[in-house]
C-alpha cells in the first residue's frame, strides 16, 4: 500500500510539473507590492481639528442614512437576519438557483451586454471633479497619488518578467483546479506544494504581505448626492474582471453580487470559484438585503487600470443572486449592468471585524502579515479627494506621534477560541472601540454650556458606509431615553446642540474625536434611528466623517487580543 501511494504521489507530481511547463499561459499577472511600499505613508501632523466645511444640503434634501451593520449570527451588536428579516418591509425574494445548477462561467451568449466598469466621481478640490478611470484605460502620472504610485505592480517589460508572471499564472489554475478536487493525502500533497511555491516566489498573490501595499480607493457620490462612499476595485478568482465594491468599513464579510442565469453580467467572478451548498444572507441597515450561497475563492484587489496588487489566499465569501430593498428588486440571477448598490457598486467589500458563524468575515484580517510587518490596515481619505487603503503596518504607522490609539473590544459573540483562519489574530466586535458622548446647549442668558446629556462607555461603529447615527437611544439606561427623546426632531437631533464625542487611548489620556454644533448639513447632523426591531443595541454610528478628518488605523493585535484603533489628525 505504502509503495501504491508512493507511485500515486509521484505520477501527480510528474502532471503537475508537465502543467507548469506547457504553454501558452494566460492569467493574471503577478501582484507586486512595490518598489517602495515598504515605507509606511508620512502621517499627517496637527494639533488642531481641521474646520467643517463639508455642508452642503439641508437635512430636508438628505438622502437615506445607509449604515452597513450587516445582520450576522451572534449577540450583541450583531442581530440574526432572521430576526431582522421579518421586520423589514416585504423584501423581494429573487428566484434562486439551487447550488448544483449554478457555475462560474457560462459559455452561452450574454442577453444583455457585458457591463463596463461602473464610473467613481472623484471629489478633486473645491471647484473641479474627476472621475476614477475604468478598469483597463491609462492612469496619467497626475491622477495617481504618490504613495498609491509606489504600490503599483510594474508592466512586464523583460522574458524574465514574462517568465515570472506565467509561472504564477500556471501556479494559480494548478491551485484553482486542486481546490476542487476531493481531499486525500495526494491532493493534499499538491496543494501544499504549489502554495509553497507560490508564497516563495509570489507571496502577495496568496495572502502573505511580506511589505506594506498601498491599494487606490475612489471617493464616489451615491444616489445622484450628496452623500459620498468609497469604492475599491475587486476581483473574485482568477482571469476575473475588476468591478468596484464599497469599501465598508462599518460591514462585516465580503459580498458580491453574482449572475448564475448569465455570468457575463457578473465578470467580476473568474475562474476557481467554488460555490458550497450553504445559503446566506444578510440585512445591511440601509435595507439591503442580499441572499445567495457562501463561495470559496481568492479575493484579489486592483489599480484602475486592472492591475492586481493584492490576492488573498481561498477565503469563504458571499456569492448573491439576489439583492433586494423593501419591495425593490436590486438585482436577480440575470444580472444587470446596472450597479446594484447605490447605483455605484457591485457588491459590499467588508472591514469590520467580528465573528460570523459562516465564516464570512473580514478578508483582510485573514492575510498573513511577516517580515517585520504588523497586522491591520489604514484608510486614508483627504479633502483633496485623494484615498487609500494601505495593507500592513509599521512602527510609523503605530508610534505617530499626533495620533491616538484606542483598545479595540474583543467580539463577546465569538467562542473564546476562535481566531481568524490563516493569521490567527482576534475577531473584534462590530462596535470597535468604546467612547463617551456628552450634548450641551448654550444658556441664553449666560452663554455657558449646559450638559443636556452624558453617556459614558458607548460602542463605537466607525463606517465609511454610512452618516452620523445614534442607534437604539430609545433602549438606554434610564433616564437617557427620555432625555434624548426631548432632543429629537423627525429622526435627527435638534439644531444647535454641542455634540462632543472622546475616548480613553492606552495611554489613559483622553481623544476627543467629534466636538461640533448639530445642524442640517451632511457633516453637522447626527441621525437617530431606533426604528429597527431585532436590534436593541445602544450605539453610535461614527459615519464617514471621521474618515475625512482622520487616517484611520486598525491594528489586528495577535491571537490574545490587542487590537487598536487609530486616529492620526490630518493636517488643517
Amino acid at each position: 500500500m505504502a509503495m501504491l501511494r508512493s507511485c500515486a504521489r509521484l505520477g501527480a507530481a510528474t502532471f503537475l510539473v508537465g502543467l507548469t511547463l506547457a504553454g501558452p499561459h494566460i492569467g493574471v499577472a503577478s501582484a507586486d507590492e512595490g518598489a517602495d511600499s515598504g515605507a509606511a505613508p508620512s502621517s499627517q501632523a496637527g494639533a488642531s481639528k481641521p474646520a467643517r466645511s463639508v455642508a452642503t444640503s439641508a437635512r430636508s434634501g438628505h438622502a437615506p442614512r445607509t449604515g452597513s451593520t450587516a445582520g450576522s449570527a451572534g449577540a450583541g451588536a450583531r442581530t440574526p437576519v432572521t430576526q431582522a428579516r421579518a421586520a423589514a418591509s416585504a423584501p423581494v425574494v429573487g428566484a434562486r438557483l439551487p447550488a448544483t445548477q449554478r457555475q462560474t462561467r457560462s459559455p452561452g451568449t450574454p442577453s444583455a451586454s457585458t457591463p463596463s466598469a461602473p464610473t467613481a466621481t472623484v471629489q478633486a478640490g473645491a471647484s473641479t471633479t474627476t472621475q476614477a478611470p475604468a478598469v483597463g484605460q491609462l492612469r496619467t502620472a497626475t491622477e495617481a497619488a504618490a504613495p498609491v504610485a509606489a504600490s503599483q505592480a510594474a508592466s512586464i517589460g523583460s522574458p524574465i518578467e514574462g517568465i515570472g508572471s506565467g509561472f504564477n499564472a500556471v501556479l494559480t489554475r494548478a491551485a484553482n483546479w486542486l481546490a476542487t478536487l476531493p481531499t486525500n493525502p495526494v491532493t493534499d500533497l499538491l496543494q501544499g506544494t504549489v502554495y509553497l511555491l507560490r508564497r516563495t516566489f509570489f507571496p502577495s498573490s496568496v495572502g502573505v504581505v511580506t511589505k506594506p501595499i498601498v491599494v487606490p480607493v475612489y471617493l464616489t457620490t451615491v444616489n445622484g448626492g450628496p452623500n459620498q462612499k468609497l469604492g475599491i476595485y475587486v476581483g473574485l478568482g482568477s482571469n476575473a474582471s475588476p468591478a468596484l465594491f464599497e469599501l465598508d468599513t462599518g460591514g462585516p464579510g465580503l459580498y458580491g453580487a453574482y449572475a448564475p442565469l448569465n455570468t457575463l453580467n457578473s465578470n467580476w467572478w473568474g475562474d476557481g470559484v467554488v460555490t458550497t451548498s450553504t445559503t446566506v444572507d444578510v440585512l445591511y441597515d440601509s435595507g439591503n438585503y442580499y441572499q445567495g450561497y457562501a463561495a470559496t475563492t481568492q479575493v484579489s484587489l486592483y489599480n484602475s487600470d486592472g492591475t492586481p496588487l493584492l490576492s488573498t489566499a481561498r477565503a469563504i465569501v458571499g456569492q448573491m443572486d439576489s439583492i433586494s430593498n423593501g419591495s425593490t428588486s436590486l438585482w436577480t440571477p440575470d444580472g444587470s449592468t446596472t450597479p446594484p448598490i447605490d447605483g455605484a457598486f457591485y457588491g459590499d467589500f467588508g472591514l469590520a471585524q467580528p465573528y460570523n458563524t459562516n465564516g464570512i468575515t473580514n478578508v483582510l484580517a485573514q492575510l498573513v502579515y511577516t517580515n517585520g510587518v504588523q497586522p491591520g490596515y489604514r484608510v486614508h481619505m483627504d479633502a483633496n479627494g485623494t484615498c487609500w487603503l494601505q495593507i500592513g503596518l509599521t512602527s510609523a504607522d503605530l508610534q505617530d506621534p499626533t495620533g491616538a490609539y484606542i483598545p479595540q473590544v474583543v467580539d463577546p459573540a465569538a467562542p473564546s477560541w476562535a481566531t481568524n483562519p490563516h493569521s490567527r489574530v482576534r475577531y473584534y466586535s462590530e462596535q470597535s472601540f468604546l467612547a463617551n458622548i456628552t450634548i450641551s446647549t448654550k444658556d441664553p442668558t449666560t452663554g455657558a454650556d449646559v450638559t443636556v446629556l452624558s453617556s459614558a462607555n458607548v460602542g463605537m461603529t466607525a463606517d465609511t458606509g454610512a452618516s452620523t447615527v445614534l442607534h437604539n437611544t430609545d433602549m438606554t439606561p434610564l433616564p437617557l431615553p427620555t432625555q434624548y427623546a426631548a432632543i429629537t426632531d423627525a429622526g435627527y437631533l435638534e439644531n444647535g446642540l454641542q455634540f462632543y464625542v472622546s475616548a480613553t487611548t492606552t495611554t489613559g489620556a483622553q481623544v476627543t474625536l467629534y466636538d461640533f454644533a448639530t445642524d442640517a448639513s451632511v457633516s453637522g447632523a447626527v441621525g437617530v434611528q431606533n426604528d429597527k426591531p431585532g436590534n436593541t443595541t445602544y450605539y453610535l454610528n461614527t459615519g464617514i466623517l471621521l474618515f475625512r478628518e482622520n487616517d484611520i488605523v486598525y491594528y489586528l493585535g495577535s491571537a490574545s487580543g490587542g487590537g487598536l484603533f487609530g486616529v492620526i489628525p490630518h493636517t488643517t
